[in-house]
């Protein structure tokens, strides 16, 4: 289940775009954000509400846990990928998550004491059970690897791809509008980012 747009809904958006539609799939999710991936043109999609605002976190964590593990069995779902650091503890099938990074590990006093306690315990154990592991650098790979004691077999890097929407500023009025408005006198990198 998803909750607002965040960088993981945005990933798991484009990755539905880019899948084979020469299988079927399950998708669970909220009634606030399943109208974004325009299922309703997809006929290998089988879309599953899960009967709640998925921005109520509590509810969806729970959710995840507790009834998941149930609605996977029932479809019969041969593998579950889980974009969101975390798999539900009572999958009995094959399984991979993706790990964006290890800042619950690396920096926790920039985390809430929740987030702390719950990806504390789920996101090793989530990473342990899985078959595979997907992160978007070497680096996330060498954290998760460090932290979670995983062989290299175990994690894959798969970079993440970037939108269309990001193109090179051609127009040069409007690079220099933009050096002018952040006091910067060469190129710059942008970091989006959490932290």
């Amino acid at each position: 289940c998803f909750n607002d747009t965040a960088p993981t809904e945005i990933y798991t958006l484009s990755l539905h775009d880019a899948l084979p539609i020469s299988n079927l799939y399950s998708i669970f999710g909220s009634r606030v954000n399943l109208p974004e991936f325009h299922l309703d043109k997809c006929l290998n999609f089988d879309i599953i509400d899960c009967g709640f605002m998925g921005t109520v976190r509590p509810l969806r964590l729970g959710w995840e846990q507790i009834f998941l593990p149930g609605q996977v069995k029932k479809r019969k779902i041969d593998l579950f990928h889980s974009p969101g650091f975390v798999a539900p503890a009572g999958l009995k099938c094959r399984s991979v998550v993706t790990i964006f990074d290890m800042t619950f590990f690396l920096f926790p006093q920039k985390h809430t004491f929740t987030k702390r306690l719950y990806f504390g315990f789920f996101l090793p154990f989530s990473a342990r059970k899985a078959d595979m592991v997907i992160t978007i650098s070497e680096s996330s790979k060498n954290d998760i690897m460090r932290c979670l004691n995983l062989s290299a077999e175990k994690v894959r890097v798969i970079y993440p791809g970037v939108d269309n929407i990001f193109q090179p500023v051609k127009d040069t009025d409007k690079l220099e509008q933009l050096k002018a408005r952040y006091g910067t006198k060469t190129e710059s990198i942008l970091f989006a980012g959490v932290l």
